[in-house]
């Protein structure tokens, strides 16, 4: 018997006391009571039954009073206290009776804890109907008038539309508390989806708002843990209202700023409650996750997920705990629902819907869907025929999706590359046959030089945008360049040709899932390409644009590489090469546009390198012109979008961050994210605008956290690894998308260290380890990778001393270390290396100080002297942000502290 199983029997006791004491004196009451606590502890009952014999010899009055005491203990709380409350007759409060401004009209329930009646507004203020839930009398206990006024209190801080709101609060003139609530006309959620005939589309949504109002709920710190059809209510219009918060489970801060989980009564509805609220351990989100899900699955079959026959208690905890339940396809194609509930069929259950359902009700926590917002998410993503995380990925399955989704643009699509295809066919056996005659041979050349062009710019930028499309595009691109190729044996010296192969090159190098070699030697193929074309026409604007671009590409590479200065060169021969095409073409806006890029990639150079007040000054610069091509490319190309505004702001609140002007940076940040968000919504499916929302909100996080508001950073951090890890998803084989993933989860991991929360920073930094140990394994030249994976290591480590496993998070501090030494951190001109590398030396030093057992003072001395030397470096070059500028008086105070120890 569980701890929490003894303290639900000993509250049982409590409750039984109203009605028994009357046989029993005082002291032998008291007796009784520690007898049965300590009984309950037993887990053997032969062992149970001789406590009990030898606690009460001599005494056969204590003797029948535990062992009925004993008996009545098997039965869930809740269920008790309702049987006690049913052999009272009488109501608690008669009709008519005031409780503060209001009348009762009539009982309209009851439940463990309380009754619930219908009041209107007696004071003639107003009129109002309004629902009052006032405790039993019988169990005005200490601990359930306790329970009762936290309900009052949780209803006062919740303010969402789909939450029952609390209206008034007091004490009945006897002294019982009540709380005043809205009234909820409604019915639960199965029977409105019944009676109203929704189809499995409507019922999901009409769940994401279910969801909703629970995350909301998540996110105050509240766990309902009793989610069930009779406390989610639909009115007539269909407005979701969710009720009782009097279990709710509250989350409150330590002093040392941890947070712990306060467990109150076991009370709960059995056939709704989580495997490990059945067990009696500890409760989270997690459990509401779970408790929705049964929900969900009575939705969309009109039945539960277990099948009892006796439905004892026995019974239906071991369904719980160890049977799987039956797909919802299943049950709907065997009848297993009510004829009453209206069930969808079983074809459009299974698959996508069988998943999701079957994932929200594992028996393990970690295996479910980490949040309700991971829950509706995937629903939404069903919703909008997109792969859902609940389901293997394969290639088929993404391609099914993509073509669903997209079935007009597909087609048109196809049918353009259909035409085209034949087309390049048809001219290229005309032009072989009419090789004779020139000028036919040239117009068909150019006919099918331009289909390729079109092949590559057109129809690639039309799926670019598209999530699911990558390898729509890399088939596209490859075809056309294998076409461009073919006609380059024959006209190698046609300018036209060349800069045309240059561009697909170039394309073929923006695809995400190529290792970085491979994309590098794509655009020095381009680079190749135009200088030849720029050595016989220097002054040709193409060629110079083209050779731009793939040297702005190649800095982005370098960065990737940890190479800022071979960045940083790139970036100055791009400027000159754009300038000098800006110059002889001034009107054009495709040449400025380019040069924006060319300005925004310096400035990202020069933000890692330390030098964030030159970064600051080039986003300002640039920001009027990306708003004036921004509106170019509304009024002349609608189809279009040009982000460059909202980056160019969140490129500035990135150097005010660094800079320490915080308040400045969070209201760029702002900005950029609430211009994204707006474009985001145009375009709910666009990549780019998704991963800027993602990406931004990540950024805002960042700013929020260094000026202090810690509490809404996390909020925040939460949503913005939520957006990265959905993006992941759509496109697995985009090692940018899995990179933004795992930095987010490195991050958020290192900001809940920051707030004191090591154990809950540990699931984020492995999350990080897993994602960048595979990106690592797509790609060997991702050396900024390998940088950001030692920085996570150096995390963890400090993370699991603080949680008490001093000696793990040791080797992880050493595994660290040992990454940046193979990348010769310390001699890089990148600051971000440099700053991590020396935040992870600090973090080793203090693991060592943990890690008491093995007495390695000394090895901590040495690698805060390490991290010390660097600090002092960056403040001598003057690249020292302002959230690390007393860095090095901190860590000269641990190498004292160390000086102590050692002596």
């Amino acid at each position: 018997m569980g701890r929490g199983e003894t303290l639900a029997a000993s509250r049982v006791i409590r409750v039984l006391k109203a009605d028994r004491a009357e046989a029993l004196t005082a002291e032998r009451w008291h007796k009784a009571k520690a007898i049965v606590a300590d009984a309950l502890e037993e887990k053997s009952a032969q062992r149970r039954a001789l406590l009990v014999a030898e606690r009460c010899a001599g005494d056969p009055v204590l003797l029948r009073e535990v062992e009925s005491l004993l008996d009545q203990t098997t039965a869930v709380f809740e269920e008790f206290a309702d049987d006690a409350a049913s052999r009272r007759d009488t109501p608690l409060l008669e009709p008519g009776r005031r409780v503060g401004a209001y009348a009762i009209v009539r009982e309209i329930g009851r439940g463990g804890m309380g009754a619930v009646y219908l009041g209107q507004r007696a004071d003639g203020a107003f009129e109002k109907q309004v629902a009052i839930k006032v405790l039993k009398r019988g169990l005005d206990t200490d601990e359930i008038v306790r329970r009762f006024l936290a309900e009052r209190q949780i209803l006062a801080r919740l303010d969402h539309p789909g939450i029952v709101r609390l209206v008034d609060a007091g004490t009945t003139d006897d002294g019982l508390p009540y709380l005043v609530m809205d009234y909820v006309d409604g019915v639960p959620l199965p029977r409105f989806a019944s009676e109203q005939g929704l189809s499995v589309h409507e019922r999901l949504k009409l769940f994401r708002t279910v969801c909703s109002a629970v995350s909301y709920a998540h996110q105050n710190l509240i766990v309902h843990r009793d989610l069930k059809p009779s406390n989610i209510l639909i009115t007539k219009d269909g407005q979701v209202r969710l009720l009782d918060f009097g279990i709710a489970k509250l989350l409150q801060a330590e002093p040392d700023g941890g947070v712990v989980t306060v467990t109150m009564l076991r009370i709960m509805t059995p056939e709704y409650a989580s495997p490990e609220q059945i067990k009696g351990e500890s409760i989270t989100t997690l459990s509401d996750v779970y408790s929705l899900g049964v929900c969900l699955y009575e939705l969309l079959t009109g039945a539960r997920p277990y099948k009892l026959t006796r439905k004892t208690p026995d019974e239906l905890s071991r369904a719980i705990c160890d049977q799987q339940p039956q797909r919802p396809s299943t049950t709907v194609a065997r009848g297993g629902g009510s004829p009453k509930d209206q069930a969808p069929s079983s074809k459009l259950l299974r698959g996508d819907l069988d998943n999701i359902v079957l994932k929200v009700l594992r028996k393990e926590p970690p295996r479910r869907y980490q949040s309700v917002e991971q829950l509706s998410e995937d629903i939404r993503r069903y919703l909008e025929e997109l792969p859902v995380r609940a389901r293997k990925d394969t290639a088929a399955y993404r391609a099914a999706k993509f073509v669903k989704r997209h079935k007009m643009g597909v087609t048109a699509v196809a049918t353009v590359v259909l035409v085209l295809v034949i087309g390049i066919v048809a001219t290229a056996r005309e032009w072989a046959i009419a090789k004779a005659e020139r000028a036919k041979a040239e117009a068909r050349f150019e006919i099918l030089r331009k289909s390729s062009r079109t092949m590559i710019s057109e129809i690639h930028s039309v799926l670019r945008n598209l999530p699911g499309s990558l390898e729509a595009r890399k088939l596209l691109l490859q075809r056309a360049t294998e076409q461009l190729d073919a006609l380059a044996a024959d006209a190698a010296d046609d300018p036209r040709l060349q800069v045309d192969l240059a561009d697909a090159y170039q394309n073929l190098g923006y695809l995400p899932d190529k290792p970085l070699a491979e994309r590098i030697e794509l655009f020095n193929k381009a680079i190749a390409l135009d200088l030849k074309v720029l050595a016989k026409e220097p002054k040709h604007i193409a060629a110079r644009e083209n050779l731009a671009m793939s040297k702005i590409n190649l800095a982005d590479f370098a960065r990737a590489r940890g190479e800022i200065n071979e960045a940083l060169k790139y970036n100055r021969e791009a400027i000159a090469l754009l300038e000098s095409v800006v110059a002889d073409e001034p009107d054009e806006m495709e040449h400025k546009k380019t040069l924006w890029n060319a300005s925004y990639n310096t400035a990202l150079s020069l933000m890692q390198s330390g030098r964030a007040a030159e970064a600051l000054e080039i986003s300002r610069r640039i920001y009027p012109v990306a708003v004036e091509l921004r509106e170019k490319h509304t009024a002349d190309q609608s189809n279009h979008r040009f982000r460059r505004p909202s980056l160019s702001r969140a490129l500035a609140a990135n150097s005010l961050t660094y800079l320490g002007r915080y308040d400045e940076a969070i209201t760029e940040i702002r900005a950029a994210l609430q211009e994204t968000t707006a474009t985001r919504q145009q375009f709910p499916l666009g990549r780019f605008e998704r991963l800027d929302e993602s990406v931004f909100t990540y950024r805002l996080a960042i700013a929020l956290d260094r000026s202090g508001h810690r509490d809404e950073a996390i909020q925040t951090m939460t949503t913005a690894l939520a957006m990265a890890e959905a993006l992941m998803d759509d496109e697995p084989k985009d090692l940018s998308y899995r990179i933004t993933a795992a930095l987010e989860n490195s991050q958020f991991a290192s900001l809940l260290l920051r707030a004191n929360k090591p154990a809950e920073s540990v699931k984020y930094f492995r999350r990080a380890v897993e994602l960048y140990e595979k990106i690592i394994a797509a790609d060997a030249e991702q050396k900024q990778a390998r940088a950001d994976l030692a920085y996570t290591y150096g995390g963890l480590g400090l993370a699991l001393a603080q949680t008490g496993n001093a000696t793990e998070g040791l080797a992880d501090e050493r595994k660290a270390i040992s990454f940046y030494e193979k990348l010769e951190a310390a001699k890089s001109s990148n600051v971000v290396l440099l700053r991590d590398y020396a935040e992870t030396l600090d973090r080793a030093g203090e693991t060592c100080l943990l890690n008491d057992a093995n007495n390695v003072a000394g090895e901590a001395k040495q690698l805060f002297q390490r991290s010390l030397s660097i600090w002092l470096e960056m403040r001598d070059r003057g690249t020292l942000s302002k959230v690390d500028a007393n860095k090095p008086e901190e860590i000269g105070a641990e190498i004292a502290n160390c000086d102590a120890a050692l002596k």
